[in-house]
C-alpha cells in the first residue's frame, strides 16, 4: 500500500467542511509513524480480542492530529472505514482529540501537550520491571517539546536506559500560529536528546523505507531511541504545505476539490 493512501482515504471520506480542527497536519505527520507502524495496530487488535498482552503500546501524544490516527485504525480494522465520514460530527466516536472511552484502538486520551511521553515512559518502566517483551512507541509534535514534562520524562527514560521505548518527533517546525524557532527555539534538538542519554536518528519523515528499520526492532540498542522525523505540514496539498494557518484551517468546498485532485494525482 503506497504511503499516501491513508491520507486519501481520510480526506475522501470526511465531509469537505466540518467544525474547526487541524487540517494541515495529517498529510505531513501521517506517513511518519503511522504508516510505518500500522502492522503493530493489527497485532494489538488481535491481542486485545484474545485477551493477551499487546506486543506494542502506541501513544499519540500529538493527540490533536486525529485524522491520520483514525484513518489508520479504520484500515487496521478497529472500526468500519465508512465511519471516517463522521469525523468531528455531533455524537461521533471520532472527536478532535482521541478518547479511550469512545474510540476502539485508543489507549490513552491525549491532546493536552506533554502527556504522551510521560505515560509512555511509565509503561516502558513497567515492561522493564516485568521483563515483558513489548515495545512502546510515542509520537509527539515538535512544538509540544516546549512543555517541560517531556524533558522530565526524557531524563527518566535516559537514566533507566529504556531500550523498549521509541519516540518519534514530528519535526515540521510549525506549531499553532507560528514557527517553533520563532516561539521557543528547539535546536540543537538532536544534541539535547543525546545529552539526556538517548540514541537519536534523524530521517526524512516522508521516507517510509527509511522509517521502518527504526521501528521494527531489528536494530539492537541499550537506550531509548528518539527518531527526529523531518516532515512538511500539509504535504501534497499546495496551498496547505508549510503553512501554520492550517493548524485550525477549514477548507472550503472549492479548496477541498483542489486538495483531492492534488492528492489523487
Amino acid at each position: 500500500m503506497p504511503p499516501p493512501l491513508l491520507e486519501r482515504v481520510f480526506y475522501r471520506d470526511r465531509p469537505a467542511v466540518s467544525s474547526a480542527g487541524p487540517r494541515g497536519s495529517p498529510n505531513g505527520y501521517a506517513p511518519t509513524p503511522i504508516h510505518a507502524d500500522r502492522r503493530h495496530c493489527r497485532t494489538q487488535r488481535i491481542n486485545d480480542r484474545g485477551g493477551k498482552s499487546a506486543a506494542t503500546h502506541n501513544r499519540q501524544s500529538k493527540g490533536h492530529c486525529t485524522g491520520a490516527l483514525y484513518a489508520t485504525l479504520a484500515r487496521a480494522g478497529f472500526f468500519p472505514e465508512a465511519e471516517l465520514a463522521t469525523y468531528m460530527q455531533p455524537l461521533t466516536r471520532l472527536g478532535g482529540h482521541p478518547d479511550r472511552t469512545k474510540t476502539p484502538g485508543v489507549e490513552t486520551n491525549t491532546g493536552p501537550l506533554g502527556h504522551g511521553l510521560p505515560v509512555g515512559v511509565g509503561i516502558a518502566i513497567a515492561g522493564q520491571i516485568d521483563q515483558a517483551p513489548y515495545r512502546v512507541f510515542v509520537i509527539t509534535g515538535d512544538g509540544e517539546l516546549q512543555e517541560g514534562s517531556n524533558w522530565e520524562a526524557a531524563m527518566t527514560a535516559g537514566h533507566r536506559k529504556l531500550s523498549n521505548l521509541t519516540l518519534i518527533v514530528d519535526r515540521n517546525r510549525l506549531q499553532q500560529g507560528a514557527r517553533t524557532e520563532d516561539t521557543v527555539s528547539l535546536e540543537p534538538l538532536a544534541d539535547k536528546w543525546r545529552a539526556f542519554g538517548w540514541n537519536v536518528a534523524e530521517v526524512d519523515g516522508h521516507d517510509i523505507a527509511a522509517m521502518i528499520p527504526l521501528l521494527d526492532g531489528s536494530i539492537p540498542r541499550e537506550r531509548p531511541l528518539c527518531v527526529i522525523a523531518s516532515t512538511i505540514k500539509g504535504k501534497g496539498i499546495s496551498f496547505m504545505e508549510d503553512q501554520a494557518s492550517w493548524h485550525h484551517g477549514v477548507p472550503s468546498a472549492d479548496q477541498f476539490a483542489i486538495a483531492m485532485k492534488e492528492l489523487e494525482a
